[in-house]
């Protein structure tokens, strides 16, 4: 690998912990977006703000699809360095462990604090929400159809391993044949070729609209229990095998990178054309057109934004110096503990805010400063020097690695690459 490209694995692992941080912005701002149904989360704010709506709408529109495509690429990664077996052993104490220890823990205070915020719009007693909450955040809440209210937070690390044992899966199948090799190789040249292209938002969009016409609404919902969803499983599935085969041909993220901007003003048209959809379709489309049309402008807004996040990423952060390295390094070995931990804080500040007087976006902004500083000391004081620290942050050398995915190995520059447990 050239240095060049070595260099930029840097860039994706801070991609990834970015796309993590994100959810507390993203948790925090959901109690204010305009049409939420009743129930959907545990606390409703007094008022809606087209901030609150607007930020959300971004984020969702590409942040788990950028997380899992940084993932399979690592995950490749992980192959070529050790075998499918050091991977999966890797990803067991990495992801399996972490997921299992925080759906024992973290969870269970989740489901507290999300009847005291049901209990406290409802005006039903405490005790009387709290078993069902409880049964719901650990995912086991099963009705009928087989859904639940959900695992919330943790729905991601449940599917990455459910995508990493899949990907081997498939991985020994196409390896298995000469002919599975020769398709597979071919299927990443024109990936690589697509990323490169001057249509890249456009020619990405495609396939991604295929996997949203699987789902029953315009976006991809997460897995709400323990048992399987497969059509947001294909989906995801779709986007990590992406970044799987993107391993191989990383050296076209270095042009492609250069075209940030143009992905840039496609991510604006497409947003401004999916919000004209979302509020002017009904009275000027017809159901049908005005389903295509959602559907077509959020799978090019994904696209677009995902593409935007990614090359800039890889253009500017590619080869930090010493200190923006370090800081870059602090922030991924943070964002898994942060990401882990933020959801009860996050709405039990959002519970106590609604006692305020503040606007929508003066509590969003003070929610994601004090839930971000309190999660960031309690991550330098409390986790980072325990053993705690090390299963999720791993071994830290010259510039060790992070995260759900980051990782560890001698590169070209002489500092360690990231990419182990993303």
């Amino acid at each position: 690998m050239s240095a060049a490209v070595a260099e930029r694995l840097h860039a994706l692992d801070a991609l990834r912990a970015v796309a993590m941080l994100l959810g507390v912005w993203l948790h925090a701002a959901i109690p204010y977006v305009e049409g939420v149904p009743p129930g959907f989360w545990a606390v409703t704010g007094k008022e809606p703000s087209a901030l609150a709506g607007l930020s959300v709408l971004l984020i969702h529109s590409c942040r788990m699809q950028v997380f899992f495509l940084v993932s399979g690429f690592f995950t490749a990664m992980l192959v070529a360095r050790r075998g499918a077996g050091g991977m999966l052993r890797n990803r067991a104490l990495r992801i399996g462990l972490p997921f299992v220890l925080a759906m024992l823990t973290i969870q269970p205070i989740c489901a507290v604090v999300w009847g005291v915020g049901y209990a406290s719009q409802s005006g039903e007693p405490f005790a009387r929400v709290l078993p069902a909450s409880m049964l719901g955040m650990l995912g086991f809440a099963i009705t009928g159809d087989g859904r639940g209210p959900g695992m919330w937070h943790l729905w991601f690390l449940y599917m990455l391993l459910w995508l990493v044992a899949i990907g081997v899966g498939v991985r020994t199948l196409v390896c298995a044949t000469a002919a599975g090799r020769r398709a597979g190789d071919a299927a990443g040249r024109a990936l690589a070729r697509a990323i490169r292209s001057w249509f890249a938002p456009v020619l990405l969009a495609l396939p991604l609209l295929g996997g949203m016409y699987l789902q029953p609404a315009w976006d991809v919902q997460a897995w709400q229990s323990m048992i399987p969803e497969w059509r947001p499983l294909a989906y995801y599935l779709m986007v990590f095998g992406a970044g799987w085969m993107l391993y191989a041909h990383r050296e076209a993220l270095v042009p492609a990178a250069r075209r940030w901007w143009l992905c840039g003003l496609v991510a604006i048209a497409a947003a401004a054309a999916h919000l004209a959809t979302l509020l002017l379709g009904e009275r000027l489309m017809g159901p049908a057109l005005r389903d295509f049309t959602g559907r077509s402008t959020f799978a090019l807004l994904t696209s677009s934004l995902g593409l935007a996040s990614l090359f800039v990423f890889v253009r500017f952060l590619s080869s930090p110096g010493p200190r923006l390295l370090g800081a870059m390094r602090y922030v991924s070995d943070s964002a898994y503990w942060v990401y882990l931990a933020h959801l009860p804080l996050v709405v039990a500040v959002s519970i106590a805010l609604e006692q305020t007087g503040l606007s929508a976006p003066a509590k969003l902004g003070l929610n994601t400063l004090v839930s971000s500083v309190l999660l960031l000391a309690s991550y330098a004081l409390l986790v980072r020097p325990t053993p705690l620290g090390r299963l999720l942050g791993g071994k830290r050398g010259r510039g060790g690695g992070s995260g759900p995915g980051g990782g560890h190995g001698p590169g070209a520059s002489g500092v360690q690459q990231s990419g182990e447990f993303a």
